[in-house]
């Protein structure tokens, strides 16, 4: 990440410091006071190309502009679609040589064999976030209980009303 972004950006990245990266202040704003911008504030800055690697019902969440789709539909039912995965995800990845790609994975724990794995491959041109479930609630799955929809799409209604469109997925949010 710091190598492909200009130092403007790198200097505000939390992938070595936190166990939690924030996806955007409309999230937790507790972190913008240190001048710390979520993920999809500077994927959108940096201009990267976003790659989704997830369930189908991902598909729509306005806020992340992917530029290709892999389905991990299945993976927590038959982990060995995992090396399946991952061959789609080098197939993408050799596609767009040498442009980095920023890949958000949802697909269980399947994520993380499937990260380590592409981590150990590559020249450290690409950025990997494992998004797990963080993800569905701005789709209108509540699928744990720190990603209901309705408390998103309260959190959007008061403190960024005029852009819910871009926040949550199409139907989602009155």
């Amino acid at each position: 990440w710091n190598q492909v972004v200009s130092e403007e950006i790198s200097n505000k990245t939390l992938f070595h410091d936190f166990f939690y990266l924030p996806l955007a202040e409309i999230d937790e704003p507790r972190f913008k006071p240190e001048g710390i911008d979520g993920w999809v504030a500077l994927t959108d800055r940096a201009a990267y190309k976003t790659v989704l690697v997830g369930p189908k019902f991902l598909l729509g969440i306005p806020f992340i502009n992917q530029t290709e789709y892999i389905s991990s539909e299945g993976i927590e039912r038959d982990v060995g679609k995992t090396d399946d995965v991952t061959q789609k995800i080098i197939k993408v990845m050799k596609a767009h040589e040498p442009e980095p790609l920023l890949f958000l994975v949802s697909a269980g724990r399947s994520a993380k064999i499937i990260i380590s794995d592409l981590i150990s491959r590559q020249d450290n041109i690409h950025s990997f976030i494992d998004t797990g479930a963080s993800l569905d609630g701005w789709a209108g799955v509540h699928s744990r209980d720190y990603n209901n929809p309705a408390t998103y799409c309260g959190k959007v209604l008061k403190r960024d009303p005029e852009r819910k469109d871009y926040w949550m997925k199409k139907g989602v949010c009155p």
